[in-house]
């Protein structure tokens, strides 16, 4: 396989904080060293995810909005560090679910925001593709 990188154009989420001095009620800081590596927990009970602890506020957006494949998530909040997150959401519309969709919930729950827009992106383009060869 060849392949290459290249910047693209690609229709992305950005995430910016709502609130450049405060945060929503469910995304707390938290001090702990993630040097070593920062694993996650979470809980679920049907109908509400559970509170999470996550190395980075990308890391959990991205499971909840790029990980359907809609778009990638990049990063414009400044924050760092680890975090607890205490949210709920519904991953599509159901009128029998009370829960708001992932949008509503970053910006009511997190106080952040997931903007639509059109941003450069890193890719990897394969130029060639070959069956290997018997050894």
């Amino acid at each position: 396989m060849k392949w290459h990188k290249e910047t693209r154009p690609l229709p992305v989420y950005v995430l910016v904080r709502m609130n450049a001095e405060t945060l929503g009620p469910g995304l707390v800081p938290i001090d702990k060293d993630c040097s070593p590596g920062c694993g996650f927990r979470m809980q679920s009970d049907g109908k509400k995810i559970g509170e999470t602890t996550w190395p980075t506020i990308l890391a959990f957006i991205r499971t909840g909005a790029s990980a359907r494949g809609e778009r990638y998530v990049l990063d414009h909040t400044g924050l760092t560090g680890p975090f607890r997150v205490d949210a709920e959401w519904s991953d599509r519309p159901n009128p029998n679910d009370e829960r708001p969709l992932i949008f509503t919930a970053v910006r009511e729950q997190l106080g952040l925001r997931l903007e639509p827009r059109v941003e450069p992106v890193e890719v990897f383009v394969i130029d060639s593709l070959e069956r290997p060869t018997p050894d």
